[in-house]
C-alpha cells in the first residue's frame, strides 16, 4: 500500500478493496451521565460517517448508535474507562484481560453536572475526570 500521508488512508485502510464494507462512527457528545453501583456510566452516541471528497461526514439517512461508557475509580491514581460498544460489559473480576494485585480495590465515583459537561469526583470531593 502506497503512503498518501492521510490518516482515512493509511491508518484505517479506507483505500483498500474490502473497506466498501466497513463502516466508520465518530463519538459525539455525551448525552447523559448516571451513577451505576459505585461506578459512573456516561452514554454516548456513535454517528456514522461517509467519505465524499475524501473527507468524512455524517451519513443524513442513518440513526446514531449509542454505548455506554463505564468509568471506574481505583486508588488514588487509577481511573478506568471501558466502553462496550453495545455488548454488556464484563466485570472487573471476569475480565480474561487483567490481572489485578489483591490490594486493588475500587471506589465509588460521583458524577456531578457543571455548566461545561461533568465532573467525576471521588469519596473526598476530589476531581478525577472532567468531560
Amino acid at each position: 500500500m502506497k503512503q498518501r500521508n492521510r490518516f482515512l488512508f493509511d491508518m484505517l485502510d479506507q483505500d483498500a478493496p474490502d473497506a466498501r464494507r466497513d463502516s466508520i462512527y465518530r463519538a459525539g457528545r455525551p448525552v447523559c451521565v448516571h451513577e451505576q453501583g459505585i461506578a459512573a456510566v456516561v452514554e454516548i452516541p456513535f454517528l456514522k460517517q461517509e467519505m465524499k471528497n475524501l473527507f468524512l461526514h455524517p451519513a443524513k439517512s442513518e440513526v446514531s448508535k449509542s454505548a455506554e461508557l463505564v468509568v471506574r475509580l481505583y486508588g488514588s491514581s487509577i481511573v478506568r474507562l471501558t466502553i462496550g460498544g453495545g455488548n454488556s460489559i464484563s466485570s472487573d473480576a471476569h475480565n480474561p484481560m487483567l490481572e489485578w494485585d489483591p490490594s486493588l480495590k475500587q471506589e465509588a465515583l460521583r458524577p456531578v453536572g457543571t455548566e461545561s459537561g461533568w465532573d467525576f469526583l471521588d469519596a473526598h470531593g476530589k476531581t478525577r475526570m472532567r468531560i
